[in-house]
C-alpha cells in the first residue's frame, strides 16, 4: 500500500468536517479520487470517481481494468464497476455513482469543480436533476496543502531523484554537445539512481532544455541543437515519485555573455531581493510583487508578466 489505512481515515474524516451544506464529496479528477482513495489511477478517459458521504463508507466508481490497481494501492472496498461495452464511459460511470447516492438519500454534493471536467459535473446534473452541487475545490485544496508525513516520504525521494539529473545535465554540459544527447544522459542517470535506491516506489522522469530565443518558449521541449557559446540554456528536470513531484528549473550562461545580459541578470538579483524584503506576516501578496516590479521599471525592463 502507498498510504496507511490512518492516513486515508484521517483524509476522509477531514472531507466529511468540511462538508458544511453537502451531504457527500465526489471527487471526479485525479487529484479528488487519488487524494481520498490512496490509489493513483490515472483515467485515460475512463472515470474513476471517489464519493465520501458525510455518514457512511466511502465508494469508488471505476473501470474493470482499473479494479485491481484500486485494489492493491487503494483504501476503498466499496466498488462499483463497470466496462466500455456497457456503453459511452462518462453516463455509465456517473449513473452508477448517482445510483449510490440516491440509494443513500444524498441531496446535496460537494464536488472539485476546479480540477473536474465540466462534462463531469454536467452528467451529474442531468442524471440527478434534483440534487444541489457545490463547487468544493477550496475545501479539498486546503486539505491537499498540508502534506502528511507519509506524503513527504514521495516528494524527498523526488527531489532526490531530480537533484541527479540536475548534477547530471550540469556536469556533461559542453559547448557542442547536443541539448536531446544531454537530456537523455540525464533521463538515464535518474533512471538509473531510481532503481537502486527506490525500487518500489513508481517513479516519472522527464528532462529538456531551450538554449537562445527558444528560452522565451519555456516549457516545450527538447531539440538537438548543440549548444552555443553566449547562449543561455533553460533546462528543465522533473521527477515524480507515485505522482509526487520536484520540478527543479535551471538557467546556465554558455561561456561568456553579452553585457546586456549581466546587466538584466543584476536587474533580476536587486528586483528578487526587494521582494524578499516585503515578505512579512500581514503583507499583502501584491507588495512583493510591486516591488520586484519597480526595479525592472526603473532599470527599463517593464513591468513582470
Amino acid at each position: 500500500m502507498l498510504f496507511s489505512q490512518k492516513e486515508i481515515e484521517r483524509r476522509q474524516n477531514s472531507i466529511r468536517a468540511n462538508l458544511e451544506d453537502g451531504q457527500a464529496f465526489v471527487a471526479f479528477s485525479f487529484t479528488g479520487s487519488y487524494y481520498l482513495s490512496g490509489a493513483p489511477i490515472v483515467h485515460w478517459g475512463r472515470p474513476a470517481i471517489c464519493v465520501v458521504p458525510k455518514s457512511d463508507p466511502a465508494f469508488f466508481v471505476v473501470s474493470t481494468m482499473e479494479e485491481p490497481r484500486l485494489a492493491s494501492l487503494g483504501h476503498v472496498s466499496d466498488i462499483s464497476l463497470y466496462q466500455d461495452p456497457d456503453g459511452p464511459n462518462l453516463p455509465v460511470a456517473v449513473s452508477h455513482a448517482v445510483e449510490r447516492l440516491k440509494q443513500l438519500d444524498v441531496r446535496s454534493v460537494l464536488v472539485d469543480g476546479g480540477m473536474a471536467k465540466y462534462a463531469d459535473i454536467e452528467q451529474l446534473r442531468e442524471l440527478c436533476p434534483g440534487i444541489e452541487i457545490i463547487d468544493g475545490t477550496r475545501i479539498l485544496n486546503t486539505l491537499r496543502l498540508v502534506l502528511s508525513d507519509e506524503e513527504i516520504v514521495y516528494v524527498r525521494a523526488a527531489v532526490a531523484v531530480s537533484d541527479v539529473g540536475v548534477q547530471t545535465f550540469l556536469d556533461s554540459a559542453r559547448i557542442g554537445e547536443a541539448e536531446s544527447t544531454l537530456a537523455a544522459r540525464s533521463s538515464q542517470a535518474m533512471a538509473d539512481f531510481s532503481a537502486v535506491n527506490f525500487p518500489e516506489i513508481e517513479t516519472g522522469i522527464r528532462c529538456y532544455s531551450q538554449q537562445g530565443l527558444r528560452t522565451l518558449e519555456p516549457h516545450s521541449g527538447t531539440s538537438g541543437a548543440p549548444l552555443k557559446e553566449g547562449n543561455l540554456l533553460q533546462i528543465v528536470i522533473e521527477a515524480s515519485a507515485w505522482q509526487y513531484m520536484s520540478a527543479v528549473e535551471r538557467t546556465i550562461a554558455l561561456g561568456e555573455l553579452p553585457e546586456a545580459h549581466d546587466a538584466y541578470y543584476s536587474t533580476l538579483i536587486e528586483a528578487h531581493e526587494a521582494a524578499i524584503a516585503r515578505v512579512m506576516p500581514g503583507v499583502p501578496c501584491s507588495d512583493p510583487h510591486n516591488a520586484a516590479d519597480n526595479v525592472f521599471v526603473r532599470d527599463g525592463y517593464g513591468a513582470s508578466t
